[in-house]
């Protein structure tokens, strides 16, 4: 009986990740964390030329490049929430377990009688 082969490709950004997996051996890896691609690179490469040509013959659509994404903007957004946002949050924590802490008339809606 032939092995039921199964696999899959992930794209991120113009990285391709290629991963195998053997069904039959779905009993002694049924979560699939074995990757057999590198083991068997031939029928890897069969089976991804096979994708590719069925996406092609849908018409699939390929994910492309966003280009108003600035990574600057992204890692001064991270840069912000590390060394301010999460620093202000924690010390409005803070104050919320101080044994005199008490919310505004107004927090969350609601009211205090």
């Amino acid at each position: 009986m032939q092995p039921q082969w199964k696999g899959m490709k992930l794209c991120f950004s113009k990285t391709y990740f290629t991963t195998l997996a053997d069904g039959d051996r779905l009993t002694t890896d049924p979560s699939e964390q074995s990757d057999l691609s590198r083991s068997f690179p031939v029928r890897t490469a069969a089976m991804a030329d096979q994708l590719k040509q069925w996406l092609n013959s849908v018409g699939a659509k390929f994910p492309a490049p966003d280009p108003r994404y600035d990574p600057a903007r992204t890692e001064a957004k991270f840069q912000r929430i590390q060394n301010q946002l999460l620093q202000q949050l924690e010390r409005s924590h803070a104050a919320m377990l101080d044994s005199e802490w008490k919310p505004n008339p107004t927090w969350w809606g609601s009211t205090i009688d």
